[in-house]
């Protein structure tokens, strides 16, 4: 299973190269460096066998942060896109000490379509180019080594020299630049040498990592219904209010047309059946999204949620479904009765493609009967049984220890606050070494 993160330039290329292959993660365009860290976060949760990604994507030091996080929980195969790149580049220089050792580079002469100076080459150099997405099926056929990176290992003392007869070459020509392009220029070359000198090695890959404690700052957990009456919403509400008993810091979103936050609004203030064209409302510390607010990951992000919770109602209904495929933690909600059992193994049917080996199917109040046949039936996932839980903003044992069972790894630690007994103490033992001063001190006069 392949994930693609390209700009516009080679995206066409790049999926030609791969057409026969399943593609379950695919951004294009030029990013910036949060946006591509954040589309490299969805990467690293998603079950990506292969990534391709396009160098031209984001700015340099954007690509060594993205990378550096996937490699934080995966150690996925990467190719690294990079036309027109030579030994002694600093960014792929350093994205070989992420365990990075495919890069796709040919010249931008030898490309079929680059267009530049093509009226100075003969008919024999005309001749020899072949499609980019040529160079990248070559490269799928290697095997990923040091060995085929090698050339690309260039020492810091060959990158320094480099640089200077670069310096030198070009020193003419920045004299023509304003001081500001200049120093931006500076500012990327010395902040890609820093991360040189970090010599930061891959630390010991682990399938299962806690993402709280890691560099993903903000955990996207998906609830999907395999039909309309399924219970998503129910079940995203006792997932969310969980969350928040925990301390931790929760937002809900209605990725559907439900409309249902509204009815909850109106019930929980009591004003039944008033129109409310608020977006926004908080309940017992949860901030809820009503369906029309429009849904902006960047902007939740940069509200430091420790967990957006994505309500998507039905999988037939809801326009999120790529949402649900991105999140770190995928969550299907379906009914265990026999007659209706079906719907559970429909929606796993439509989704045969993808690995489902994460995905947590919650079944509300059956056996473990009943639970174990749908764990039989569907042959992959996780099954869990959701205790009666009429009240969803009310705490239940049974049912905090399931949502426990299978959120627990993506919970992390929160740091301990130093309690008030604590400051209490230091502020009395403070107390009573001044009070002993004073008392030295007038003995002494």
């Amino acid at each position: 299973m392949y994930g693609i993160i390209s700009s516009p330039d080679f995206i066409d290329e790049i999926k030609k190269a791969i057409e026969n292959e399943t593609i379950i993660f695919e951004e294009s365009g030029k990013f910036s460096a949060d946006a591509f860290v954040q589309h490299c976060q969805s990467v690293s949760a998603a079950q990506i066998h292969t990534l391709i990604v396009d160098i031209n994507a984001t700015d340099d030091l954007g690509m060594i942060k993205g990378i550096r996080t996937i490699r934080m929980k995966r150690k996925s195969r990467i190719i690294v896109v990079a036309p027109g790149r030579e030994p002694g580049d600093l960014t792929i220089n350093t994205l070989l000490k992420f365990q990075v050792f495919d890069f796709v580079a040919p010249s931008l002469s030898s490309i079929e379509g680059y267009e530049d100076d093509e009226d100075d080459e003969d008919d024999e150099e005309l001749l020899q180019r072949k499609p980019l997405s040529i160079y990248i099926q070559e490269q799928l056929k290697k095997e990923a080594s040091y060995a085929n990176a090698a050339r690309w290992d260039v020492g810091s003392e060959e990158i320094i020299l480099k640089q200077m007869q670069e310096q030198t070459k070009t020193k003419s020509a920045e004299g023509t630049k304003t001081p500001k392009e200049t120093q931006k220029s500076r500012s990327g070359i010395e902040g890609i040498e820093q991360i040189e000198e970090l010599e930061i090695n891959p630390p010991a890959i682990r399938e299962k990592q806690t993402l709280v404690e890691t560099i993903i700052g903000t955990v996207i957990i998906a609830v999907v219904g395999v039909e309309p009456t399924a219970g998503s919403t129910h079940t995203a509400i006792l997932i969310a209010d969980f969350l928040s008993r925990k301390g931790r810091n929760v937002s809900i979103i209605e990725a559907n047309n439900s409309d249902d936050f509204s009815r909850i609004a109106n019930a929980y203030d009591g004003l039944a059946g008033v129109p409310n064209d608020e977006q926004f409302f908080t309940i017992e510390g949860v901030d809820y999204y009503k369906s029309n607010y429009r849904y902006d990951v960047p902007e939740l992000l940069e509200m430091s949620y420790d967990y957006i919770v994505l309500d998507l109602g039905s999988y037939r209904d809801t326009v999120y479904m790529e949402e649900f495929y991105r999140a770190h933690v995928q969550v299907v909600v379906g009914h265990g009765i026999e007659w209706r059992q079906g719907k559970v193994y429909e929606f796993a049917n439509e989704h045969r493609h993808r690995d489902q080996s994460k995905w947590i199917y919650c079944i509300p109040t059956v056996n473990k009967l009943i639970q174990s046949d749908v764990q039989k039936g569907l042959g992959t996932g996780i099954v869990h049984v959701i205790p009666q839980h009429p009240d969803p903003y009310k705490s239940q044992r049974d049912t905090d220890n399931v949502l426990e069972t299978f959120l627990k790894e993506y919970m992390g630690q929160k740091r301990k606050k130093t309690s008030t007994r604590v400051y209490m103490a230091a502020i009395i033992l403070l107390s009573v070494i001044v009070i002993m001063l004073f008392i030295i001190l007038y003995l002494k006069n």
